[in-house]
C-alpha cells in the first residue's frame, strides 16, 4: 500500500501510513536530500526514489530516530546511504531489535531478506548536520527509547520528533525511563517550532506535548498511590486506560499495560520519585 504524501514546503515532505500511521520525512537542500526513518515496503520506498528522481537529488543521509524495527528495518532498502543514529542505537539493537525484526519480517514480505544496517555516523546529545546549504539539528530526546533523537529544521520552525511524541496513539516507555520521558517533553515544550511531525499519527503542533504529559502524569499519580498502599504489580495492571486513541483496542491496552509496568518499576526502584500523597487528594 502506498503511503500518503504531505508536502509541508517546497523542500519538506512527509510520507504517512505504512504501520500504525507511521511517518517518514524527506528534506531537500539544493541537490541533496535526507530521509528520516525509511518506509517498510518496496512500494513506499519507490515513492521516495521517484521523488528524488523528480527533484534530481541524491539521498545523502538516512536518519534513524531510534532503533525500533518499524523505524530502522527499512534502512535495508537504502543500504548504500550513510545512516545516522544515536550512539546507543547499536547497543539497543543488539539486545532488543533482533527478536522483533525476525517476527516482523514474517509479516512484511518485502523485508524477508532484510538485514539490520548498522549506523555509519553516531551522535550524542546534539549534532548539527549540514545538508546542502541548510543545517539540521539532531537532538537527543530519550524516554521512548534511550537512543531517541529528533530532527529540527529551525528555519522552517519544524521538528521530526520521532516517537518522542505520538498523535492519536498511546506512547510507550518500555525501553526508556519515566524521568527521561518527562525531561524530553519539557525540552520539546521549550523549542521554537510550530509544526511537529510525530513518529506516528497526524502532523500537529506543540500542544501534543501537553497531551502526552497528561497521560503519563495520570499514570504517575495513580501508580504512586498504589505503591504507597503496597499494592502488587498485578493490581497496578488493573488501572484503566483513559487516554483517547485511534489504535485498535487490544493494541492500545497492551501498550498501556507496558507503561504501567515501566512506571511501577521506576517508582519501586527509586529511579523516579513517588507522587506526594497530598497531591493525590487534590
Amino acid at each position: 500500500m502506498a503511503m500518503i504524501t504531505h508536502q509541508l514546503s517546497d523542500d519538506v515532505y512527509v510520507f504517512s501510513g505504512d504501520f500504525f500511521e507511521r511517518n517518514c520525512g524527506v528534506i531537500f537542500a539544493r541537490k541533496q536530500a535526507c530521509l528520516i526513518d525509511a518506509p517498510l515496503t518496496r512500494e513506499s520506498c519507490q515513492q521516495i526514489s521517484d521523488l528524488l528522481a523528480k527533484r534530481q537529488a541524491s539521498l545523502t543521509y538516512l536518519i534513524n530516530t531510534h532503533y525500533h524495527w518499524d523505524h530502522a528495518l527499512g534502512d535495508w532498502f537504502f543500504r548504500d546511504v550513510p545512516v545516522i543514529a544515536h550512539k546507543a542505537w547499536r547497543r539497543m539493537a543488539v539486545s532488543h531489535m533482533i527478536p522483533y525484526a525476525r517476527t516482523m519480517k514474517k509479516t512484511y514480505k518485502d523485508l524477508w531478506d532484510a538485514e539490520i544496517i548498522s549506523p555509519t555516523i553516531v551522535v550524542n546529545e546534539s549534532y548539527e548536520l549540514q545538508l546542502g546549504d541548510e543545517y539540521l539539528e539532531l537532538i537527543w530526546l530519550p524516554g521512548h527509547t534511550p537512543d531517541s533523537i529528533a530532527v529540527r529544521h529551525s528555519r522552517m520552525g519544524l521538528i521530526f520528533a520521532g516517537d518522542a511524541v505520538m498523535e492519536g496513539h498511546i506512547n510507550v516507555i518500555r525501553d526508556g525511563r519515566l524521568k527521561d520521558f518527562f525531561a524530553s517533553l519539557e525540552r520539546l515544550r521549550g523549542m521554537v517550532v510550530h509544526t511537529v511531525v510525530p513518529g506516528h499519527g497526524y502532523i500537529c503542533d506543540l500542544s501534543i506535548v501537553d497531551k502526552e504529559a497528561a497521560y503519563f502524569r495520570y499514570l504517575h499519580r495513580q501508580v504512586s498511590e498504589m505503591v504507597h498502599r503496597k499494592r502488587s504489580l498485578e493490581e497496578v495492571l488493573t488501572l484503566p486506560l483513559v487516554y483517547p486513541s485511534r489504535m485498535p483496542e487490544n493494541a492500545a491496552n497492551m501498550v498501556h499495560r507496558q507503561n504501567l509496568v515501566r512506571v511501577y518499576k521506576d517508582l519501586v526502584d527509586g529511579s523516579y520519585p513517588l507522587s506526594d500523597r497530598q497531591d493525590e487528594r487534590e
